[in-house]
């Protein structure tokens, strides 16, 4: 079973928040006490694939100290929808937008400084971060739907 996930992090690169999703009805948060490496390996554990979107893999690494692409198969979806789906850019909203994926909460004015949002409206931003898990999911779907894209296809993104 395959997983997508989207990280927080205030403006120092500090994460505070992990979301992540399976499916539509299975997904969660890590944040706080509860955002350690061992919940995140506990919680990726037995995918198949771990689904991101920019440098979300990296931004682990950094943090936890940890090889996080060594002990899971991680694909940046944007660069698979860049080799195989023509837009007019390759921001999630625009991807969205393309797919027909509606985007419930949208935060465009107050992204820049997201951490200051999760202090006062901690549910704003969960909501957000679900937004864009669920995105993922639906654009991994997509792509084997629609595009007839395969597990091989999307090795042939996996980050190393």
């Amino acid at each position: 079973m395959n997983i997508f996930f989207d990280l927080e992090w205030r403006r120092d690169g500090k994460i505070f928040l992990l979301g992540w999703a399976r499916n539509t009805r299975h997904y969660g948060f890590l944040y706080g006490k509860k955002l350690t490496k061992t919940n995140i390996v506990e919680t990726f554990a037995g995918s198949s694939f771990v689904f991101v979107w920019g440098p979300d893999c990296g931004k682990i690494e950094n943090a936890f100290d940890f090889p996080f692409r060594d002990y899971f198969r991680c694909v940046n979806l944007l660069s698979v929808v860049r080799d195989h789906v023509k837009a007019k850019d390759y921001k999630l909203t625009t991807i969205e937008r393309k797919f027909k994926i509606p985007r419930l909460v949208n935060l465009k004015d107050q992204r820049e400084d997201i951490y200051s949002l999760w202090i006062e409206q901690p549910q704003t931003v969960l909501e957000y971060t679900l937004q864009d898990v669920l995105s993922l999911y639906v654009i991994e779907q997509t792509l084997r739907d629609k595009y007839g894209l395969t597990a091989y296809d999307f090795r042939q993104h996996e980050l190393q």
